[in-house]
Order: structure tokens, then sequence, then C-alpha cells
């Protein structure tokens, strides 16, 4: 009797393959790439308390702080705009293209630690004067250079889609092991600050210090050395902007997913809600410890997209948000039903958060398709500036229902009306507002289910035809240990087909990319 012995690779042929796969991303780089996200995510949490700060700390009418945020909002959006022409044209340094404006992180949380240090010397003009300066410039100059940013140093930090995925989903894993504590603990600071500007000022100054240097890993850790397909073309002018915006309809659609989240996740109502309702605004932070729970959720992202489209997640954790949402309304401050509600509905933000730069880059493809630039940078800061105008319709709402309840910051205890208005911005609205990301994932299944496949094939057979390595490289999409000839792509790549910095392989209409509007791809199976 015969019997066959399997030699067990050793430690280093293991981390020979592992290293050979190119998909691999260390995690030191994962690290690093993680820590502006983190800052980023932060500001983003800290600048959630603006409205409860400016009605209850310096006294000003929740209408007119709501119309001056929703105001700088606006403005804030033009700023989008120009980010992204500013990045898309900016040569090529020695930092790369992007890198360099990774500058813009410590400036943010100057600004920030300013805007909670609103002089109280101000008269209520004044205050709303100052607070609108140091929002616009947070959010109209420094964060829109981010956001513009990111896409592009992504797929010149990264290889392939599936890459991108896996670093977006194990840098957010990062980013909500540290998040989950601030969470936590910053609502139990300010509710030992109370309505003091002083001990605002002084808590916000910490993390602001904090975030100011740690936000920087990403600069200092993960360089640029993939370049982009548009890199060998004539520096981006306004005019390939609004052409590729006018030819991507699906562009419009997909930007309504930022504006509705940004509505979503905006709103300072649940502050409001946990200091007159639940009567402790300590307790939000154990609806912050909620993540915890989560956890395997951000785990799990990449595997579900091997088997479903973007589209189909978002929509699955969107319909757990309205039931969580609507559990939650009916809790009138009871705790345990308010966890319940939490458990179920956190799960709904997660997928629009670290898939979006998956959809941004699928979006790029269709450009490339179309026989124009891929654009990450622009599509990218398109989509910040509908996040601005969400942001600027909450706002407004939030602001306009308070003061049309009866809400008053200086009063210890608010009038029934404005405690009813108050569970409907919290809880009510936000459900509604699920029902409506939905309905547009419905609609928009049929671009990445129905359409996407067919375009990614064809880019590939056109590098193919030049005899260029496909941009879409074969995957083991069946986790067999091997790839077979039927498995498909994975998904486009945002970089040359050759993915080396020195070694680049433009795709310009001059060497054979479709000229003209190819046409599309009919999503009706």
């Amino acid at each position: 009797m015969t019997q066959t012995t399997t030699i067990k690779p050793t430690r280093a042929q293991k981390r020979s393959t592992r290293l050979a796969d190119p998909d691999h991303v260390s995690g030191f780089k994962i690290f690093t790439w993680a820590g502006a996200g983190l800052s980023a995510a932060v500001n983003f949490i800290v600048l959630g308390w603006l409205m409860l700060y400016g009605t209850d700390t310096l006294g000003l009418a929740p209408a007119a702080i709501g119309g001056v945020i929703a105001a700088s909002q606006v403005f804030n959006a033009v700023g989008g705009l120009v980010a992204a022409y500013i990045v898309d044209r900016s040569p090529e340094t020695k930092l790369g293209k992007a890198r360099q404006w990774e500058i813009a992180v410590p400036f943010i949380w100057v600004a920030t630690f300013a805007l909670f240090a609103t002089p109280t010397g101000f008269d209520s003009t004044g205050r709303l004067w100052w607070i609108a300066a140091m929002y616009i410039l947070i959010n109209a100059v420094f964060d829109p250079l981010l956001r513009a940013n990111d896409t592009l140093y992504m797929a010149r930090a990264f290889p392939t889609r599936r890459t991108y995925a896996k670093v977006q989903t194990r840098a957010g894993l990062i980013q909500l092991l540290f998040i989950l504590p601030f969470s936590v603990v910053l609502p139990m600071l300010l509710q030992r600050a109370g309505k003091d500007p002083v001990q605002w000022m002084i808590t916000v100054g910490l993390v602001a210090v904090a975030m100011g240097v740690l936000g920087m890993t990403r600069f200092l850790g993960v360089k640029e050395i993939y370049r982009s397909v548009d890199d060998n073309e004539p520096p981006v002018k306004v005019r390939d902007m609004v052409h590729a915006l006018r030819e991507n309809r699906w562009i419009w659609l997909y930007s309504l997913l930022p504006l509705l989240a940004a509505m979503l996740t905006a709103s300072a109502a649940s502050g409001y809600y946990f200091r007159y309702i639940v009567g402790n605004l300590g307790l939000q932070g154990v609806m912050a410890a909620l993540g915890f729970v989560i956890l395997p959720v951000m785990l799990a992202i990449p595997w579900l997209m091997k088997r479903f489209s973007v589209s189909q997640i978002v929509l699955v954790s969107a319909a757990l948000g309205i039931v969580g949402n609507i559990v939650s309304s009916f809790a009138l401050g009871s705790l345990p039903v308010l966890i319940v509600g939490g458990l179920i509905a956190a799960v709904a933000p997660l997928p629009v958060s670290y898939t979006g730069a998956v959809f941004i880059l699928d979006l790029c493809t269709y450009n490339e398709w179309k026989g124009n630039r891929r654009l990450e940078s622009t599509i990218s800061s398109f989509s910040g500036i509908f996040n601005k105008l969400g942001a600027a319709a909450m706002a407004l709402i939030v602001g306009f229902v308070l003061q049309q309840a009866g809400y008053d910051g200086t009063l210890a205890t608010q009038p029934a009306s404005a405690l009813a208005a108050i569970n409907v911005l919290a809880y009510v609205l936000p459900a509604g507002g699920w029902l409506l990301v939905v309905a547009l994932m419905w609609f928009y299944g049929r671009f990445d289910r129905g359409i996407l496949p067919t375009i990614q094939h064809e880019v590939d057979a056109r590098r193919q035809a030049l005899g260029l390595r496909p941009a879409t490289p074969m995957a083991d999409t069946d986790a067999d240990g091997s790839i077979e000839a039927g498995e498909l792509p994975v998904p486009g790549l945002a970089v040359g087909a050759s993915g080396l910095l020195t070694d680049t392989e433009p795709l310009t209409n001059e060497v054979g990319l479709v000229t003209g509007a190819p046409t599309e791809p009919d999503p009706r199976p």
C-alpha cells in the first residue's frame, strides 16, 4: 500500500507566496494609511457637535446657527470643484502627484480648535461670523484638498481594485478601533464640560493636537509607486471635467448617495436627544460602544464584494437602517430599546463609508470606456460636493424644526413640542432617509450589476489588443487555491497596465481607446 506524503510549505515559502500575491498589502502600510482617515473621521465627529455648542454654549438661536452652517456648506461645495481642479492639474513631484496635499491635515485641526474657541466677548452676530469663517476654512479650503487627493492617492499607492477594498476595510477596521473608544469618551467629556465654553475649548484643543499629528502618518509612511492612466495626458482642463460629468450619467445617480449619507450622519439631533430626553449626554457614549459588536461586518465587506455588487451590499444595510431607526423612535428615552435599535441600525452606514472609493473608481472605469479622462479627483470631489449639500440641508432642517418647536438652548428642560421634534429629527427622519437609499441602490444596480461587468471586459480587451497586461488580472474567486480559465477578472484598475512608475502604458484615443460614445450595454438579463 503506497502512502503519499504532503510536504507542508515552510514559513519562508508562505511568506514568498504572500508577497507574490498582487493583492498583498503589508500591515504597516495599512496602519499608516489609516491615519488620515482616522483624523478625518474624528474631525467629522467633533464638527457634529457644533450645532449643540452653538445653541447651548454660545446661546445662539437654532435657526441662526443652522442657517450659518448650511450657507457655509453650500459655499464649501464650490471649494470641492476648485480642489479637484488643483489636484488633477498638480505636477509630478518627488512626493508624487496627490501625496503632498496631505499637508491640509494640521490646518484642518487648527481651524477646528479656533471654531470651538469662539470668543465669548463677541455679540451674536460676531459669533456667527466667526463660526462661518472657521467652518469655511475647514470645509471649503483644507478638507476639499484632502478629499480630492484621497482616491488618486490610493490609485497611485495600491495596484488593484481588490486591494483598494482590502485597504479601505482593514484601514477602516483600525480606524474603528480608535474611533469607537473616542466616541464613547467624547460625550462623557462634553457632559462634564456642560455649557462652559472654556471646557469645550480645552476638550477640543487636546483632540486637535493628537489628531493633527496622527493624521500625517499616511503622508509619512505611504509612497506613490503606480501611475494613473491619465498621467501621460495633458493637464486637466475645465472642459475635460464638464465633458466627463455630462457623459457619465451614473455619476449623478451615485452622487445622491453621499448626499443622503451626509443628511443621515451629519444630524446633531442625537446630542439633543440624550441631553434632554434621555437626560444624560454622556450616555450617548453607550450607543457608540455598540460599534464593537459590528466589527465583523467590517471584515466581511471584501468577502461580500466577491459575491455581491456594492449596490446590493449598501441596499441591504440601508434596509437595516430603516428597521433600527423605527425601533429607536419608540424608545422615548429608554436606553435598552435604544440599544436594540442602535444595534440594528449601526450596520447601515458602514458599507457606504468603506466602499466609496470602489464606487468612484468604477465610475472612472466608465469614463475610460467612453474614451474620456478617468478624473479620479474630479469625481471624488464631485461626490464631496453632494456630501456638503446633504450636510447643508440637514443643518437647515434641524435648525428650522427646533426653532419652530420652541427650542431654547438656555433652558435646562425643553417644552414637549421641542422634545417631540428632537425625536423626529433623531430617528424618524433617518428611517425615511435610509428608505431613499434603498430606492437609489435599486436603480444604481442597473449599472454595477448589468453594465459594469461588460465595460470592464471591454477595457481589458482593448489593453490586450495593444499587447498590454489586462487592467483586471484574474482572481481566485472560488478561493480554491488556483485560478481557472473560467474565473472572472477583478474589476478595473485605476493605474497603468504595467503597474510601474517608470513604465507607464497610457491608453489614449490615439492608441486604441474608443472615440466618441460607445454603446452602453443593456443592463437587463
